[in-house]
């Protein structure tokens, strides 16, 4: 992991206890009905029903599509209030991340984070982008919304001094402080009379997304796998001169035994996973040898 802030680019203009300036709730919504509906529809498109999904730094409104069942929400945030009163949450907790970034959740065991405009006030984004990764299913994708609204004095001192674009800038290089996630995509919807807030006159909010996928989250080695027992590898033929992330959006799952993304260990993912990535006329079967050093011929 490693660090995006200076210690100076973490501070706050209120200094004081999270937990208090949080402890009245607040059921009103931080951005406008234009923001709202782009999130609805962007998380309609992204988030496959039946997933697992963590809503970090919730509230009472998580803007999931109403229409769409999801096997699991998990909330979290700082007012236990507004967290109850969240119909989507089938189960939340109360944590402040700027005290303890460790989340109390199992290795991966959620197939979506979402973030909806809250990401600038996290104090050490690196951490907890670290546990992000952690409990994210390989596969899984983080999906970090915001706009130019915030509690100017609990905003991070990087975030205040930034522009919308160095805004986008900044989360996706807390993504990129964690190995493993794959290349950011920012989706944008900047209003046309979005410079009228310049004058300090109404305008419509503009939309920011940075989003990330964990294909390459299969690198870690689930802790009962036995490699001395692994049946054999498939391997998906791909030319070692194509860019890593070109293969990665292919489906390739990497053997956590070799240096290339391409071969899949059955010893270390179960079948019916790796199969979903390998239809049969592009996987080939290959012995098992121990001295497999990843190279393709």
């Amino acid at each position: 992991m490693v660090d995006v802030l200076q210690e100076t680019q973490r501070a706050k203009l209120d200094p004081t206890d999270d937990v208090w300036f949080y402890s009245y709730p607040r059921f009103v919504t931080h951005v406008d009905e234009n923001f709202i509906a782009r999130l609805t529809e962007l998380l309609r498109e992204r988030l496959p029903a039946q997933s697992r999904i963590l809503d970090l730094m919730s509230s009472w409104v998580s803007h999931l599509p109403e229409d769409v069942e999801y096997a699991h929400v998990e909330g979290h945030g700082l007012n236990e209030e507004e967290l109850a009163a969240n119909p989507r949450l089938d189960h939340y907790f109360v944590q402040d991340l700027n005290r303890d970034q460790h989340l109390p959740l199992p290795d991966q065991s959620f197939d979506v984070v979402l973030i909806s405009v809250s990401v600038q006030y996290l104090q050490y984004p690196e951490a907890v982008f670290q546990e992000l990764y952690r409990v994210l299913k390989p596969g899984g994708q983080v999906i970090v919304s915001f706009s130019n609204r915030m509690f100017f004095q609990k905003a991070i001192q990087a975030w205040r001094d930034g522009t919308d674009s160095s805004r986008q800038q900044l989360v996706k290089r807390y993504f990129m402080a964690v190995p493993g996630f794959s290349s950011p995509e920012v989706v944008a919807h900047v209003p046309a009379n979005s410079w009228l807030s310049i004058l300090g006159m109404a305008s419509a909010d503009p939309f920011y997304a940075v989003t990330r996928n964990l294909l390459d989250h299969a690198l870690k080695v689930p802790q009962k796998t036995d490699l001395a027992k692994c049946p054999g590898w498939d391997a998906h033929f791909e030319p070692l001169s194509l860019p890593f992330q070109s293969i990665l959006s292919r489906g390739t799952l990497p053997c956590p035994q070799s240096s290339h993304p391409a071969p899949v260990c059955h010893g270390c993912y179960p079948r019916t996973a790796v199969s979903a990535f390998f239809p049969a006329p592009i996987a080939t079967r290959l012995p098992h040898p121990a001295s497999f050093d990843g190279a393709q011929t």
